[in-house]
């Protein structure tokens, strides 16, 4: 691994990394290698080029990508993604910048689940219990 901008990039996958890639996987990195400069491939796009059609179901197809995208990123692949698809990082820089915003992304939705989850506590154990004993549940954050 390589470290640039405090996150670690991963150094070209070794061969022994290469021959132990599924199927499937391997036709994953040949198809992000192939559209490398066009644009992100999205889970519909990779599933049909790979005969990944599970029943007709999209979310099926999708998980499956997921699965066959955490592979590669296991082997050392530094595949990005976000809500138009799937990209290999083009330079040392993409791959650190990606996992920053997927790291703030995480971030804010936990403190979102926090302030959600207070919300509601704050609501069920406020002012309409206010002549009423509080239940145990209401003391604990």
């Amino acid at each position: 691994m390589t470290t640039c901008g405090g996150a670690e990039m991963p150094d070209e996958p070794s061969q022994s990394a290469e021959m132990e890639l599924s199927e499937d996987a391997a036709g994953v990195r040949d198809l992000l290698e192939r559209y490398f400069d066009d644009r992100p491939l999205n889970a519909a796009e990779i599933a049909g080029a790979l005969g990944l059609y599970v029943e007709q179901n999209r979310e099926r197809q999708r998980r499956s990508v997921r699965d066959v995208v955490k592979e590669l990123r296991e082997a050392g692949y530094a595949v990005c993604a976000n809500d138009r698809g799937y990209w290999l990082a083009r330079n040392a820089v993409e791959y650190p910048e990606y996992l920053d915003a997927r790291k703030r992304r995480v971030t804010f939705d936990f403190v979102e689940q926090r302030k959600m989850r207070e919300a509601v506590t704050d609501r069920a154990c406020g002012q309409q219990r206010l002549f009423q004993p509080a239940p145990a549940e209401c003391f604990r954050r």
